[in-house]
C-alpha cells in the first residue's frame, strides 16, 4: 500500500510532531522563565549582599551595621555575642561604636540598643568577674558595671554638668544621665517608688548598696569602699549632681538627683540592697538589724565623722568648717523638718520630719556613733547625738533649746531631798511602794495579790487597755485587785524595741504619739477603768518606761492636761501622781546595773525623793521607781530571779533591791518597785523571791508599805 494510502490514526507523525513542538516551546518557555529567575535572584542577592552583615568587618562602621537590628535583623544578636572574643570588636566597640565616635549610620541606634536593651537584658551571658553578686552575667552588663564606668573608659569633654573638663563616656553618661533620667526598663520599686528603672534600682540596691567596683576609695575612717559607694557620698550628693526640678518636701527649686533621692527616700525609707543585706543601729539592748546601708552610713559616719569637709558655713553654723552632711543635718534637715511625716510626732506634734524624729527618739536616747569619753549629764560615754543635742547645740540654736526641755525640762525638781518623816510619817525610816504593771492573765495577778494580802502589805496595779477590757468580765479577777490602788497604764499600751513608727502598730513608744493619740489614750482608760471598779485611777505609769525613754515632756502634758479636767467632766478623770522615772542607787551603778544607754542620763540619780514635775501647773508628783525591774535586771543585766539563797547572793535580783533598800533607808526616801505579775508572779519561785524581798524590808525597823496612790496624796498635800 502507499505510503500515502495509510490510514490516519491518532498518534500519528504529525501528532507527534506537533507535540514535539508544544515541548519545544515549552522548554523555551521554562528556559526563558529559569533565566529570568536567575535574574531576578541576582538582584535581590546583590540587593541582599548590601544588608547582609560584613563577612568580615573591617571598620567600627560596618560592625555597627552588623550589630545593628534595623540592618540585620536576623543575625545580629549573634553578633553581639562576637564582641567579647575579638580584641578588635571590643576595641571598636567600647571606644568608638558605642561612644558614636564613628561616622556612620549605624553607631546611634547600637548606642540605644546597649543602654536599654543589652546592659539590662544581660546580653551575652558569661561566668562572674570579680566583684560581680552572681555567679554569672551578660557581658555587657558586667563589663559596663565594673569596668568601664569606674575605669572612665572612651574619655573625652565634659558633658553638661559635669563637674571635671573631661571625663570617661560611659561615666558620664551614667552618672548625669542613665540614672536620672531613669533609662531601661522601669518594672522596679525602690522604697515608696514604683516603675523605677533598671539604673536607678539596680545603683542605688547593688552598686552602693553591695559595694560594686573597684574597692580602693576611703570615706572617713572607713577603708575598701567601693567606687560608686564613694562617688555617690563625696561627690554626688554634696554638689548635686544631675540637677531636676525639686521633688515634693525639697526646700529649694531644683536639686541633685542624687541629692534629693538620698535625703527624701534612701534614708528616710530605709532602702536596702537588692539581695536584704542589712546593718544594725543602735548601742547594746538597743541594737536593731534590718537597717539599710543609706541609714547605717548616714547615722553612723556621714554625719558624726564630718564627711566632705567644707568651708562654707551653712547659715549660722558655729565653726568655720564642718561636714556637708554634718552641717545640713544639724542646720537645715532637723530644724526645717524634711522628709516630714504624719506618723511622726516629737512633743505630741504630728508631721515631724524624719531627721528630727528619727534625732530626738531614736539616734540620741539609742546610742548611735556611740563615743568614749564623751560625758552627757558626768557619764563616762555617749552617743554623738545625745552629746551635740544636750551639751552643744542648745545654747546656740533654739530648735535643740527646744528638745532639751521636752526631753528633761519636767526634771527640774528632781533630786531635792525630801525625807519621808518630813510628809508621810515622822517614824518612818523608809517607805516601800510595790508597783505592778498588770499585762499578764488573771492567774497571774491573782497569785501576787494573794501573797500582798498574805504579807499584809500595800501595791498599785498598773491596769492597761486590755486587762481592763477582761477584768470589767472576769468577777474573780476584778475581786483580786479590787483592795488594791489601780493605776492608768495606758489604754494602747504601745511600744517596742524597734523602729516601727507606723501608727497603725503597737511598736511606737507612747512619747512618739501625737498630742490627740496620748490624751484619748489616757482618758478612755479613765473612764474604762472607773466603769470597772467604780472610782478613778490617780496614779500613771508609760509602758516601757523601765527600758526605753518612753516618758517626756509630751506625756506630761497629756497627763496635765487630764489633770487639771479634774472633775469637771463626767467620768472625772485626775492623775496625779506618776513613776515612769528611774532612780539609780550607788551600789546598782558600782554593779553597772544602769538603764540602757540615754535612759540612765534621764534618771533622777541616787535621790529616791518624790518632786513635783514641771508643768504649768504643778499639779503631778513623780516618785521614781528604783532600778531595775523584774524584767531589766533578768533580761537587760542577767541576774537570777527566785529566792536567793541568802540575802547577800549578789547575782538574784531581789537582793539587788535589798542593796536598793538599804541605802533609800539611809536617805529617808521611798523605794518604788517595778514588777510584772506575768514575771513576779509566773511561778513559785518567782513567789518566793517576792516574799524574800517583803520579809527582808518588814524585818528592818521604821520601814512602812503604802500605795502609790498614798505617797502621791501625802507629799503633794492632797
Amino acid at each position: 500500500m502507499p505510503f500515502h494510502r495509510l490510514p490516519r490514526r491518532s498518534g500519528s507523525l504529525l501528532a507527534h510532531r506537533s507535540i514535539g513542538s508544544a515541548l519545544a516551546r515549552d522548554r523555551v518557555r521554562r528556559s526563558t522563565r529559569l533565566v529570568l529567575l536567575a535574574s531576578l535572584l541576582g538582584v535581590v542577592a546583590a540587593t541582599s549582599a548590601a544588608a547582609t552583615p560584613y563577612p568580615t568587618p573591617r571598620s567600627a562602621d560596618e560592625l555597627a551595621c552588623n550589630l545593628a537590628r534595623s540592618r540585620n535583623g536576623d543575625d545580629y544578636r549573634a553578633w553581639w555575642d562576637r564582641i567579647r572574643g575579638s580584641s578588635t570588636y571590643r576595641d571598636w566597640f567600647w571606644n568608638r561604636i558605642v561612644p558614636r565616635r564613628t561616622d556612620g549610620a549605624c553607631a546611634a541606634e547600637v548606642e540605644q540598643m546597649f543602654w536599654q536593651e543589652a546592659v539590662p537584658g544581660n546580653w551575652s551571658s558569661v561566668p562572674a568577674l570579680a566583684g560581680w553578686d552572681w555567679p554569672s552575667g551578660g557581658y555587657f552588663t558586667q563589663t559596663l558595671w565594673l569596668q568601664a564606668i569606674p575605669g572612665n573608659w572612651a574619655s573625652g569633654p565634659a558633658q553638661s554638668g559635669w563637674s571635671w573638663s573631661s571625663g570617661g563616656y560611659y561615666t558620664q553618661t551614667f552618672w548625669l544621665r542613665a540614672v536620672p533620667d531613669g533609662w531601661g526598663p522601669r518594672t522596679y520599686t525602690l522604697g515608696t517608688l514604683r516603675d523605677q528603672s533598671y539604673y536607678r534600682y539596680f545603683f542605688w540596691t547593688g552598686a552602693v548598696a553591695k559595694n560594686w567596683g573597684p574597692r580602693g576609695y576611703s570615706l572617713g575612717r572607713l577603708s575598701g569602699q567601693g567606687y560608686y559607694r564613694f562617688w555617690l557620698w563625696q561627690a554626688a550628693v554634696p554638689e548635686n549632681w544631675a540637677s531636676q526640678p525639686r521633688e515634693s518636701g525639697w526646700p529649694w527649686t531644683t536639686g541633685g538627683y542624687y541629692t534629693q533621692a538620698l535625703w527624701l527616700h534612701a534614708i528616710p525609707e530605709n532602702w536596702r540592697a537588692w539581695d536584704g543585706e542589712t546593718g544594725s543601729l543602735g548601742r547594746d539592748y538597743y541594737a536593731t538589724g534590718g537597717q539599710g546601708h543609706y541609714r547605717v552610713y548616714f547615722w553612723e559616719y556621714a554625719v558624726p565623722d564630718n564627711w566632705v569637709t567644707q568651708g562654707d558655713r551653712v547659715g549660722g553654723w558655729p565653726w568655720g568648717s564642718g561636714g556637708y552632711y554634718t552641717q545640713f543635718f544639724w542646720w537645715r534637715a532637723v530644724p526645717e523638718d524634711w522628709a516630714p511625716g504624719a506618723d511622726q510626732s516629737i512633743g505630741g506634734i504630728p508631721g515631724q520630719g524624719h531627721y528630727a524624729f528619727w534625732l530626738y527618739h531614736f539616734a540620741a536616747p539609742r546610742g548611735f556613733a556611740w563615743r568614749s569619753g564623751w560625758s552627757v549629764r558626768g557619764s563616762r560615754d555617749a552617743s554623738y547625738y545625745l552629746f551635740f543635742l544636750h551639751e552643744v547645740f542648745p545654747s546656740v540654736h533654739a530648735e535643740y533649746a527646744g528638745l532639751a526641755r521636752l526631753t528633761s525640762g519636767h526634771l527640774e525638781g528632781a533630786g531635792t531631798p525630801a525625807p519621808v518623816r518630813d510628809w508621810f510619817d515622822d517614824s518612818a525610816s523608809a517607805v516601800v511602794v510595790l508597783t505592778f504593771d498588770t499585762e499578764g492573765s488573771a492567774e497571774q495577778s491573782c497569785r501576787v495579790a494573794s501573797l500582798l494580802r498574805d504579807e499584809g502589805v500595800d501595791a498599785t496595779f498598773f491596769v492597761e487597755g486590755g486587762a481592763a477590757g477582761a477584768l470589767s468580765g472576769d468577777a474573780t479577777w476584778r475581786g483580786c485587785l479590787a483592795p488594791f490602788d489601780i493605776g492608768n497604764h495606758t489604754r494602747s499600751h504601745v511600744g517596742g524595741a524597734g523602729f516601727d513608727v507606723d501608727p497603725s502598730g503597737r511598736r511606737a513608744l507612747f512619747d512618739m504619739k501625737d498630742r490627740d493619740f496620748q490624751r484619748a489614750d489616757l482618758r478612755l482608760l479613765q473612764t474604762s477603768i472607773e466603769s470597772t471598779f467604780g472610782r478613778t485611777p490617780e496614779t500613771f505609769r508609760t509602758p516601757w518606761c523601765d527600758g526605753h525613754r518612753s516618758f517626756d515632756g509630751s506625756v506630761v502634758s497629756a497627763m496635765d492636761w487630764l489633770s487639771a479636767l479634774g472633775s469637771s467632766i463626767p467620768e472625772g478623770s485626775r492623775l496625779h501622781t506618776d513613776s515612769s522615772i528611774a532612780t539609780i542607787s550607788a551600789y546598782a551603778r558600782s554593779r553597772g546595773i544602769v538603764p540602757p544607754v540615754h535612759l540612765a542620763d534621764l534618771s533622777v540619780g541616787a535621790a529616791a525623793y518624790p518632786f513635783a514635775l514641771a508643768t504649768s501647773t504643778r499639779r503631778i508628783v513623780e516618785v521614781p521607781f528604783s532600778y531595775p525591774s523584774d524584767w531589766t535586771g533578768a533580761n537587760i543585766h542577767g541576774l537570777r530571779r527566785g529566792a536567793p539563797p541568802d540575802d547577800w547572793a549578789a547575782d538574784y535580783l531581789v537582793n539587788v533591791w535589798k542593796r536598793n533598800l538599804d541605802e533609800i533607808r539611809a536617805q529617808n526616801g521611798v523605794m518604788v518597785v517595778l514588777m510584772h505579775p506575768w514575771i513576779s508572779g509566773a511561778s513559785d519561785s518567782d513567789l518566793a523571791g517576792l516574799r524574800s524581798f517583803i520579809r527582808y524590808a518588814k524585818r528592818l525597823p521604821g520601814v512602812r508599805f503604802a500605795s502609790l496612790d498614798e505617797v502621791g496624796r501625802a507629799f503633794g498635800g492632797r
